[in-house]
């Protein structure tokens, strides 16, 4: 390290470290050079000695210039080093992946324009989620950049980031269909699969938002008053409950900014289920096909569009060994647990993990309805299961004891006589009931159900 010597006043004569002094120079240079992109001056100019500087997450001054968005910078800045192109920061985000996930057009255009200067191909870096400025722009419904960065390399739709997610499974799972269906066009996309063992038509079946981007089939019409009396019924917000699959939450400037299709929902998903018909089979790590979330969201038209396609997926069980008449029962989605037992009636006899029917989760619902449709379907015809025991040695009427639902019992008094079944702790129906203190004795005197 080079010396010199400075006077001081009050400490005479001093060695100061040449090198210190350059490094304080080039500091307050660098912080004015990146003040100078951020307010877009038209006096910036750039020393070589501080081109190459770099912020603490590792941004060089050309990923400062693209989360500007303004090219003028830029093209100065490349001019003098052309390698800054492919310069990577903390999170191996390059210029090009920064822009493209900000939505700039003209920047993002510009960039991969100057391919020229690389040896490495700008569109298939990849940053340390594995992750293309593809995804970035698609994550963040770019739909314009989107298409630009598919024009110049359509085999970029067919990359996955770390987590497995495929572009067009990104598009499905933020809300994006308009990105999507533009995608599903691609010729070179052969990838549709996402995270956690999903795929495109598992991530459909959580995201579709009860048509309000699609254009509406007959079938929509007749169902939307339907569901909005069950969005008013269970007061829950619909994003929250989709969002808990992935937990992740769409912010509201992202759902804002989906465009509406010319498509009715049921031509979106046959498209996805012609270009890849084994989606519709495929498991998830929780061994959820796609219409197990179709029966939890109680999606009819969806449950009847997979039924169609393939009867037999009526018969696939999760982890849990729950079926969709299963899941559908333990929401208390009536109309889709009657699809299911009019259709696939031998449903009704599959157990899952504990030993429990669909008519166990329908009790547990609390959903007067759902258990009664059992009964009321005249393909019902395992009235035995009313008796059958869980693991715990519960029958359905068991349960609905339990959980308090008189009403319910004494609803279904007319339609099957109570077995004298006792569970695991040695309680009848009737014992559990006169043990509830919330019940006066009187009340327990006038439930009839039992004799």
């Amino acid at each position: 390290m080079g010396k010199t010597c400075s006077m001081d006043p009050e400490k005479g004569f001093h060695e100061v470290q040449i090198e210190d002094n350059i490094e304080v120079i080039l500091c307050k240079r660098k912080i004015e050079l990146y003040n100078a992109v951020i307010e877009e001056r038209e006096d910036f100019t750039v020393e070589a000695e501080v081109l190459r500087e770099v912020t603490s997450t590792k941004n060089t001054i050309l990923h400062v210039a693209a989360k500007s968005g303004k090219t003028k910078i830029a093209k100065k800045i490349i001019a003098l080093d052309p390698s800054l192109l492919h310069e990577r920061n903390s999170k191996g985000n390059t210029p090009l992946h920064i822009a493209a996930s900000l939505g700039h057009k003209d920047m993002t255009n510009f960039l991969f324009s100057q391919h020229q200067h690389t040896t490495v191909p700008l569109l298939k870096i990849t940053n340390e989620s594995n992750e293309t400025a593809l995804h970035g722009a698609v994550r963040n419904g770019h739909n314009t950049i989107v298409k630009k960065l598919i024009e110049k390399d359509p085999s970029m739709t067919s990359l996955r980031n770390k987590d497995g997610e495929s572009p067009l499974f990104i598009a499905v799972d933020r809300g994006f269909f308009d990105i999507a269906e533009y995608i599903l066009d691609i010729e070179e996309c052969f990838e549709y699969r996402g995270s956690k063992g999903k795929n495109i038509l598992h991530a459909a079946a959580i995201r579709l938002d009860e048509s309000n981007l699609f254009k509406l089939s007959t079938q929509d019409f007749l169902t939307c008053k339907a569901v909005v009396s069950f969005l008013r019924e269970v007061h829950h917000d619909l994003y929250a409950i989709r969002d808990s699959f992935y937990q992740t939450k769409i912010p509201k400037h992202i759902l804002d900014k989906r465009e509406k299709l010319n498509i009715t929902k049921i031509d979106f998903m046959e498209k996805v289920i012609d270009k890849f018909p084994k989606a519709i089979t495929e498991e998830d790590e929780y061994g959820w096909t796609p219409l197990h979330y179709a029966a939890y969201f109680g999606d009819e038209i969806l449950v009847k569009l997979f039924l169609d396609r393939d009867i037999s997926l009526a018969y696939k069980q999760n982890n849990e060994g729950m079926c969709a008449l299963h899941i559908s029962a333990q929401k208390g989605h009536v109309e889709v647990m009657g699809m299911f037992i009019e259709r696939c009636p031998y449903t009704s006899q599959l157990f899952d993990k504990s030993h429990r029917t669909a008519l166990h989760l329908a009790a547990e619902s609390g959903n007067t309805k759902a258990l009664k449709i059992f009964f009321q379907n005249r393909k019902f015809a395992f009235r035995d299961l009313v008796n059958e025991q869980d693991d715990e040695g519960n029958t359905p009427f068991h349960i609905a004891a339990a959980n308090g639902n008189y009403a319910l019992l004494m609803s279904l008094a007319d339609v099957r006589r109570m077995g004298g079944a006792v569970n695991k702790k040695g309680e009848s129906i009737l014992d559990i009931i006169k043990a509830d203190n919330q019940l006066m004795d009187d009340e327990k005197v006038s439930i009839q159900i039992l004799k």
